[in-house]
Order: C-alpha cells, then structure tokens, then sequence
C-alpha cells in the first residue's frame, strides 16, 4: 500500500507542476497547490517506512522540482 500512497501524491504534484508550468506561472492557486503537493510528498519521503522510496526517487525528484522552478 505504501507504493500505492507515494505513487498518488506525487502524481498530484506532477499534475499541479504541469498546469502551473502550463500557464508560466499566472496560475496562483495552482502555485500555492504545487507548494502544497511537494510539502506533503517531501512528509511521505521522510516516514521510515518510506526510506527506500526515498532512496529510489529522491535524486529526480529534486532535479524535477529544480527544472519546474526554473521554467
């Protein structure tokens, strides 16, 4: 189930990411989404019954967020 969990959230943040990149940036709720996404799934990483997750994950995902960021 935790796979599942994990899977889910950051789907969410996928999808939040893309429609936030989609609109440069004008899209203020879904900023305030992205950052709300990322902060659950950042929680979800860092639970020890997560930890080799985080360890498959972590790496993209940062460099994910950085390239988001930098859009």
């Amino acid at each position: 189930m935790r796979a599942e969990q994990l899977i889910h959230q950051l789907q969410l943040e996928r999808g939040c990411s893309c429609a936030w990149i989609s609109s440069c940036g004008n899209l203020e709720d879904f900023e305030s989404l992205v950052i709300q996404h990322r902060t659950r799934t950042t929680a979800l990483l860092e639970k020890a019954d997560y930890v080799l997750h985080h360890g498959l994950v972590h790496v993209t995902l940062m460099e994910l967020r950085a390239n988001a960021d930098n859009v």
